[in-house]
């Protein structure tokens, strides 16, 4: 918390994923709910979609700000497979921070983890 979203996700999740952010700064329950998405995406990229490739996108574009979680893995259609565990609290983090959240995958094609803040 006292260093921020960018450090957390250049030290903690940098090791297993490609990292590409600003160093934005948001109220802590907000940069603790990001952190705890991403995690949790890259958490499930490797264990359950067998990725290689993980990257982690921080970005403000005018008054919002954009968290990208991108993989390589094996994909799911998100319209048919039921939500686990993790997309269930993913969504309910972003819900929780008043941000929207978004899942894109398809099978053989990866996913993404979209979650915007205003």
């Amino acid at each position: 918390e006292r260093r921020g979203l960018y450090m957390a996700l250049q030290t903690v999740l940098g090791k297993v994923a490609q990292v590409e952010c600003e160093n934005i700064r948001l109220e802590p329950a907000r940069e603790a709910a990001l952190f705890r998405i991403a995690q949790e995406a890259v958490n499930n990229a490797l264990r359950h979609g067998g990725a290689q490739t993980v990257r982690i996108e921080l970005k403000k574009q005018e008054d919002e700000v954009h968290l990208t979680i991108q993989d390589d893995g094996k994909g799911f259609n998100p319209q048919t497979q039921s939500e686990g565990l993790g997309l269930l609290s993913m969504r309910e983090r972003a819900q929780r921070a008043q941000a929207q959240f978004s899942v894109h995958s398809s099978p053989g094609q990866g996913a993404r983890i979209e979650v915007t803040l205003r």
